[in-house]
Protein backbone atom coordinates (compact mmCIF):
# COMPACT_ATOMS: atom_id res chain seq x y z
CA UNK A 1 0.00 0.00 0.00
CA UNK A 2 1.59 3.66 -1.05
CA UNK A 3 2.02 6.08 2.13
CA UNK A 4 0.99 9.25 1.20
CA UNK A 5 1.22 10.48 4.85
CA UNK A 6 4.39 13.36 4.60
CA UNK A 7 6.51 14.67 7.41
CA UNK A 8 4.07 18.01 7.68
CA UNK A 9 0.85 15.81 7.35
CA UNK A 10 2.83 13.73 10.90
CA UNK A 11 3.51 17.16 12.48
CA UNK A 12 -0.03 18.31 11.67
CA UNK A 13 -1.16 15.17 13.11
CA UNK A 14 0.77 15.31 16.26
CA UNK A 15 -0.39 19.13 16.97
CA UNK A 16 -4.40 17.68 16.75
CA UNK A 17 -2.77 14.61 18.72
CA UNK A 18 -1.99 17.23 21.83
CA UNK A 19 -4.84 19.22 21.39
CA UNK A 20 -7.25 16.63 21.60
CA UNK A 21 -5.44 14.43 24.56
CA UNK A 22 -5.33 18.08 27.00
CA UNK A 23 -9.08 18.35 25.69
CA UNK A 24 -9.69 14.97 27.18
CA UNK A 25 -7.71 15.10 29.91
CA UNK A 26 -5.25 12.58 28.34
CA UNK A 27 -1.75 11.73 26.83
CA UNK A 28 -1.49 11.00 23.20
CA UNK A 29 1.06 8.49 22.37
CA UNK A 30 2.23 8.25 18.70
CA UNK A 31 2.38 4.57 17.70
CA UNK A 32 5.15 3.82 14.73
CA UNK A 33 4.23 4.58 10.83
CA UNK A 34 2.11 2.40 9.35
CA UNK A 35 0.93 1.17 12.22
CA UNK A 36 -2.61 -0.17 11.66
CA UNK A 37 -5.23 0.89 11.93
CA UNK A 38 -4.73 4.05 13.74
CA UNK A 39 -2.38 6.82 14.70
CA UNK A 40 -2.20 7.59 18.79
CA UNK A 41 -3.14 5.77 21.93
CA UNK A 42 -4.39 8.13 24.42
CA UNK A 43 -3.55 7.35 27.85
CA UNK A 44 -4.06 8.42 31.35
CA UNK A 45 -1.09 7.84 33.70
CA UNK A 46 0.01 4.85 31.59
CA UNK A 47 -3.45 3.49 31.30
CA UNK A 48 -4.80 3.05 27.59
CA UNK A 49 -8.14 4.36 27.34
CA UNK A 50 -8.39 5.08 23.61
CA UNK A 51 -7.33 4.66 20.40
CA UNK A 52 -7.33 7.65 18.04
CA UNK A 53 -7.42 7.77 14.53
CA UNK A 54 -6.42 11.07 12.85
CA UNK A 55 -7.51 13.45 9.35
CA UNK A 56 -7.04 16.32 8.18
CA UNK A 57 -9.24 18.08 5.66
CA UNK A 58 -8.68 21.60 4.16
CA UNK A 59 -12.58 22.54 3.74
CA UNK A 60 -14.90 23.30 6.44
CA UNK A 61 -16.32 21.10 8.79
CA UNK A 62 -19.76 21.72 6.63
CA UNK A 63 -18.59 21.76 2.79
CA UNK A 64 -19.72 18.28 2.74
CA UNK A 65 -22.86 16.36 3.52
CA UNK A 66 -20.86 13.54 4.94
CA UNK A 67 -17.53 12.39 6.28
CA UNK A 68 -16.68 9.63 4.90
CA UNK A 69 -13.56 6.81 6.28
CA UNK A 70 -12.80 3.42 5.27
CA UNK A 71 -15.17 0.76 6.60
CA UNK A 72 -11.63 -1.51 7.04
CA UNK A 73 -10.17 1.04 9.00
CA UNK A 74 -13.37 1.66 11.10
CA UNK A 75 -14.00 -1.79 11.53
CA UNK A 76 -10.13 -2.85 12.78
CA UNK A 77 -10.08 0.06 15.36
CA UNK A 78 -13.70 -1.21 17.00
CA UNK A 79 -12.14 -4.71 17.15
CA UNK A 80 -9.24 -3.70 18.88
CA UNK A 81 -10.94 -1.04 20.76
CA UNK A 82 -13.26 -3.96 21.84
CA UNK A 83 -11.04 -6.72 22.30
CA UNK A 84 -9.05 -4.17 24.74
CA UNK A 85 -12.65 -2.44 26.07
CA UNK A 86 -11.36 0.63 25.83
CA UNK A 87 -12.82 3.82 22.54
CA UNK A 88 -11.88 4.61 19.46
CA UNK A 89 -12.25 7.87 17.78
CA UNK A 90 -11.99 9.42 14.39
CA UNK A 91 -10.45 13.05 14.78
CA UNK A 92 -10.54 14.74 11.58
CA UNK A 93 -8.77 18.85 11.62
CA UNK A 94 -11.01 20.89 9.24
CA UNK A 95 -10.13 24.56 8.48
CA UNK A 96 -12.68 25.60 11.00
CA UNK A 97 -11.47 23.03 13.99
CA UNK A 98 -10.85 19.83 15.10
CA UNK A 99 -13.79 17.30 15.71
CA UNK A 100 -14.89 13.53 16.29
CA UNK A 101 -16.91 11.35 16.28
CA UNK A 102 -17.06 7.71 17.92
CA UNK A 103 -15.38 4.78 15.42
CA UNK A 104 -18.31 2.55 16.92
CA UNK A 105 -21.02 5.45 16.01
CA UNK A 106 -19.40 5.18 12.64
CA UNK A 107 -19.54 1.75 11.88
CA UNK A 108 -23.51 2.20 11.98
CA UNK A 109 -23.61 4.14 9.26
CA UNK A 110 -24.51 3.86 5.62
CA UNK A 111 -21.86 2.06 3.52
CA UNK A 112 -21.01 3.36 -0.57
CA UNK A 113 -17.95 2.15 -2.37
CA UNK A 114 -15.82 4.86 -3.21
CA UNK A 115 -12.55 7.02 -1.78
CA UNK A 116 -10.01 8.82 -3.15
CA UNK A 117 -10.42 9.16 -6.98
CA UNK A 118 -7.46 11.74 -7.55
CA UNK A 119 -4.49 9.19 -6.81
CA UNK A 120 -4.62 6.74 -9.58
CA UNK A 121 -4.58 4.05 -7.18
CA UNK A 122 -7.27 1.04 -7.27
CA UNK A 123 -6.27 0.43 -3.40
CA UNK A 124 -7.86 4.60 -2.24
CA UNK A 125 -11.44 3.02 -3.75
CA UNK A 126 -13.16 0.69 -1.15
CA UNK A 127 -16.10 0.70 0.59
CA UNK A 128 -16.59 3.68 2.86
CA UNK A 129 -18.62 4.70 5.92
CA UNK A 130 -20.23 7.53 5.34
CA UNK A 131 -21.43 9.69 8.47
CA UNK A 132 -23.27 12.79 8.68
CA UNK A 133 -21.08 15.78 9.34
CA UNK A 134 -24.04 17.05 11.96
CA UNK A 135 -22.84 14.07 13.97
CA UNK A 136 -19.35 15.09 14.44
CA UNK A 137 -18.75 17.13 17.67
CA UNK A 138 -16.36 19.68 18.41
CA UNK A 139 -13.02 19.03 20.27
CA UNK A 140 -11.69 22.19 20.58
Amino acid sequence: MPLYETDGDRLHEERVALVTGEAWGMTALRLPVLSEPCDYLLHRDGVVAALMEIKRRTTASDTYRTYMLSVRKVNQMCDIANAMRIEAWVVVEFSDGIFCANAHDMSRCPVYHGGRYDRSDSTAIEPMYHMEYTQLRRVE
